[in-house]
């Protein structure tokens, strides 16, 4: 670092022997500040099957390109679109951003020349849907709660979701970086509480998001009669510091959750967070239908009039003859007498 010589330096601390020596003198306080040195200097520890070591920033996200782009599959047209928005989001880093994003996207086009959001990145007209709305304005309808949510405004609905575990995104065409992702969940029993369920939200993303941190502490939402939490943090992606601000929804009565969080860096936070408050507004979440337990307290009243009289039972008639009174009281309907049977023969066999 002293001799302004980076390509040696990176050599250097790529040696098996400088990391293992280091680390034998401090195991925490070695490797850091061989870090924070190769940081200064540009550079990133690059590991792949090929190479591991310091590489300049810019090459070793080129060498990453490289490995995603060659084990696409070439009938994923959606999977080079994320490729290309992935290498837009690091235009800032790389020189050469422009023409890798738009070898992906071409790419994607040659295996699905009617993907909107791919004709959209390259500048071209979408093509017509079967829907009547336009691709940037199709809301997203959840089939099992029917939670509607619609999108911000001048921003486009990806037509498979740039976050593999969300159900719909939406990413403004002028940034590299900012989207909004919705999470739609049914109502059920074991998510009853939204305490709860809030809690098992910040695990699963602690798990998914490497390095995350809370940014702003946990606030309660009160929002057009939604109710819910809200919290921004940051995590790692690639090397890089992300923020995101996710809001979690819910009703009462209603028939789901819906998580919707907003991924941005620093300068972009005024504008991504208009756009999830504008999210917000636009989600709506239906009544949820009453389980099979709950029907019972829905049924009629018992209609079956009550008895009002004085406790005198009175017995229903009957066709039947009835024998006649011997001056014993009887209780309920009088017994017909068993039908009469023939004499005996007293001449025949009988006899």
């Amino acid at each position: 670092e002293r001799l302004d010589a980076p390509d040696l330096a990176a050599e250097l601390g790529s040696a098996a022997w400088a990391r293992e020596k280091t680390a034998d003198n401090d195991s925490e306080k070695g490797p850091a500040d061989i870090e924070a040195m190769m940081s200064r200097l540009g550079y990133v520890y690059h590991t792949s099957e090929e190479f591991s070591g310091w590489l300049p920033v810019a090459e070793s996200l080129t060498r990453e390109f490289e490995q995603r782009f060659a084990a696409l599959d070439w009938r994923n047209a959606q999977g080079f679109y994320e490729l290309g928005r992935w290498v837009d989001r690091h235009a800032d880093l790389l020189p050469n951003a422009r023409q890798l994003s738009h070898r992906a996207f071409t790419t994607g086009l040659q295996a699905d020349p009617n993907n909107n959001d791919i004709r959209l990145a390259l500048g071209m007209d979408p093509v017509a849907q079967s829907s009547t709305a336009s691709p940037t304005q199709r809301p997203y309808i959840d089939e099992t709660t029917g939670v509607v949510v619609k999108g911000p405004e001048l921003w486009y609905r990806n037509a498979k979701p740039i976050d593999r575990s969300a159900d719909a995104t939406w990413y403004d065409p002028n940034s590299v970086t900012a989207y909004i992702a919705a999470h739609v969940e049914s109502m059920s029993s074991e998510h009853a509480a939204l305490d709860a369920t809030w809690r098992r939200t910040l695990e699963d993303i602690a798990q998914i998001r490497p390095q995350f941190a809370i940014v702003e502490e946990t606030q309660p939402v009160s929002h057009g009669g939604f109710e819910g939490w809200r919290t921004t943090y940051s995590y790692k992606e690639s090397d890089y510091r992300r923020l995101a601000t996710a809001v979690l929804l819910h009703r009462t009565d209603g028939a789901g959750y819906v998580r919707l969080t907003a991924f941005y860096v620093d300068d972009e936070q005024e504008d991504a967070l208009a756009a999830l408050e504008q999210t917000i507004g636009k989600t709506a979440i239906p009544q949820r239908e009453p389980e099979a337990d709950d029907l019972f307290s829905l049924d009629e009243p018992d209609t079956q009039p009550e008895d009002e009289s004085d406790g005198d039972q009175t017995q229903p008639e009957s066709d039947a003859e009835t024998e006649p009174d011997d001056g014993n009281q009887r209780q309920g309907p009088v017994e017909p007498p068993p039908p009469p049977q023939p004499e005996p023969d007293l001449t025949g066999e009988d006899f």
